[in-house]
């Protein structure tokens, strides 16, 4: 594994050597069985989207997504997105499709001290990989959907 600790990107032509580190995330994600799309990029001030004012800067999606829930896209069409945009954020498409479910536990809510409590109560999460947010920090686990999850954590995906 790359001293970057992401996996070796497969089955890329030599020519896309060059692709940028968004692109190479998308694939290596791609790699590990993750369904993934390109998102809008935070800019100074707002969203690409726009809008000054967006409430998910840089969190929703370039295109059309909802059949990536059934397949992950195909490499040549990841590198596709990012030859078009290569400065947008990854989104991974969470549940059975990527087998990725997803705690956000925002900080400005409280998160981290809510999600001590549910662990407590019931059991600690499963220690995977983590990424930190404009809010806080995400971490990918495989939490029932039927829980009560408390105030400052929200889950996406299914277990």
């Amino acid at each position: 594994m790359p001293a970057d600790g992401m996996p070796p990107i497969q089955n890329v032509a030599s020519d896309e050597a060059t692709i940028g580190p968004p692109a190479q995330a998308a694939l290596a994600y791609l790699g590990l069985g993750w369904s993934v799309v390109p998102a809008l990029t935070p800019k100074h001030g707002g969203c690409s989207c726009g809008r000054a004012d967006c409430p998910s800067s840089g969190k929703h999606p370039r295109v059309a997504w909802e059949h990536l829930t059934h397949h992950p896209p195909g490499v040549e069409e990841v590198l596709g997105w990012w030859r078009r945009w290569p400065d947008a954020n990854v989104a991974v498409v969470t549940g059975s499709v990527s087998g990725v479910a997803v705690v956000d536990v925002d900080a400005r809510m409280d998160g981290e001290r809510a999600l001590a409590e549910r662990e407590r109560a019931h059991a600690p999460l499963t220690a995977t990989v983590e990424s930190r947010t404009g809010g806080g920090s995400a971490t990918s686990g495989s939490p029932s959907p039927s829980k009560v999850w408390p105030r400052g954590s929200s889950t996406r995906g299914s277990s």
